[in-house]
C-alpha cells in the first residue's frame, strides 16, 4: 500500500527566480518506486512523475561522480524537500521558465544543490504545465472543501459556547460563583465576535499574507484528513459498483482516483446457502475486514510521517 502525491499537503516554499525570491506552493510523494512533486504560483500548476529507471538516467547525467543507491538518492531527496520552509532563505533552492517547443507554454527547472556523502549533488525537477483536472482535484476542490469544512465546525463551536452559556446560567441561579474573578466571561455574542474579528489585526494579516497561513500545521492536517477521507467515499463507490458487477476491484490511482495501490482483491461468489443457513455473508466479512485492515495501514503510515515531521520541525 502506498500514499500518493494527493495525501500530500501544500506548502509555501521560497524559490529563486530570475533572482528575485518569489513564494510556490509545493507539494511531493516519495515511494520506492519514484517520486511525484507539483509546484504552483498560485496562478499555474507544474507537475513531473519520475520512476526508477528515468531517475536514474537524470543521476547519471546530473552526477556521474556521485555513486550511490536509488533508494538513497530518493531518500536525500525526500529529506531535503521536506526541510523546504519559506522561511528559511538558505535553501539553495533556484528555478527557471524554459520554454516548451512547439507550444506556448512554459516547464518549470527547479534546481536543488546540496552535498551527498560529502561530495556536491545536484538534481532538477523538470516540471511541466498540469492539466485542469489536477489542478481541480488538488487546489480548488480541497480548499473549497476545507473553507466548507471550517465554516461548519465554527458553526458547531458556537452552539457549544451557547450552551455553556446556558450552563453557567443555570449553575449561577443555583448560587454557584466562580471562585477566582478572572476565570469569569461574559456571554457569548456572535454577531459581536464576528464584528471584533473583522476589525482585529489578524483579519488584515490573513488579506496581507494572500492565504500563506492556511498550510500551517493545522491546516495541512486538515488538508490530509479531507483528501483521505474523500479517497475512502471515492472507494467504497467504486468497491460497490465492482461487488454489484462481479468484477474484481481496481483502485484507482490516476489524478481523480482513490489515495491507495493494493493488489486488486477479487470476491469470490459465495456458495448456495442452504435452508438453515445464516443470512451473513463469509465474503461480505471478509472484504470488510480488508478495507478495514486497509484504513487502519494507511492511518498508521499517515501517523509516522506526521511524527517525523515534527521531529524535523524540532531539530530545526
Amino acid at each position: 500500500m502506498e500514499i500518493d502525491v494527493r495525501a500530500g499537503p501544500w506548502k509555501f516554499i521560497d524559490l529563486s527566480v530570475d533572482e528575485e525570491r518569489e513564494k510556490f506552493l509545493m507539494k511531493t510523494s516519495f515511494t520506492e518506486n519514484g517520486y511525484e512533486i507539483l509546484i504552483s504560483n498560485k496562478v499555474s500548476l507544474w507537475h513531473e512523475r519520475l520512476a526508477l529507471e528515468e531517475i536514474e538516467k537524470r543521476m547519471q547525467k546530473l552526477n556521474p561522480g556521485v555513486e550511490a543507491p536509488l533508494s538513497k538518492i530518493l531518500d536525500h531527496l525526500r529529506s531535503n524537500c521536506e526541510e523546504l520552509d519559506a522561511r528559511r532563505k538558505d535553501n539553495k533552492l533556484t528555478a527557471v521558465f524554459q520554454n516548451i517547443p512547439n507550444s506556448d507554454q512554459q516547464k518549470l527547472v527547479m534546481t536543488m544543490r546540496t552535498d551527498l556523502v560529502g561530495l556536491p549533488f545536484v538534481w532538477k525537477f523538470v516540471a511541466h504545465p498540469a492539466d485542469n483536472n489536477m489542478v481541480s482535484v488538488h487546489l480548488i476542490i480541497p480548499l473549497l472543501t476545507m473553507s466548507g469544512e471550517l465554516i461548519r465546525q465554527q458553526q458547531e463551536l458556537y452552539k457549544q459556547l451557547q450552551n455553556k452559556d446556558k450552563e453557567i446560567e443555570d449553575l449561577k441561579a443555583q448560587g454557584v460563583k466562580v471562585t477566582r474573578k478572572r476565570l469569569e466571561t461574559r456571554k457569548f455574542d456572535e454577531v459581536e465576535f464576528k464584528h471584533d474579528m473583522k476589525k482585529s489585526k489578524g483579519f488584515e494579516h490573513q488579506i496581507q499574507t494572500e492565504g500563506e497561513l492556511v498550510f500551517t500545521e493545522i491546516g495541512q492536517q486538515l488538508y490530509r484528513e479531507l483528501m483521505i477521507k474523500r479517497a475512502r467515499l471515492q472507494n467504497k463507490d467504486t468497491e460497490a459498483e465492482s461487488l454489484d458487477d462481479g468484477d474484481d476491484i481496481v483502485m484507482d490511482t490516476t489524478a481523480g482516483g482513490s489515495l491507495l495501490t493494493c493488489d486488486s482483491i477479487s470476491p469470490k461468489k459465495s456458495p448456495q446457502k442452504s435452508p438453515g443457513s445464516s443470512d451473513t455473508s463469509p465474503t461480505k466479512d471478509m472484504e470488510e475486514l480488508r478495507r478495514q485492515e486497509l484504513e487502519n495501514r494507511l492511518a498508521k503510515e499517515i501517523e509516522k510521517k506526521i511524527q517525523k515531521q515534527k521531529k524535523k520541525k524540532l531539530k530545526l
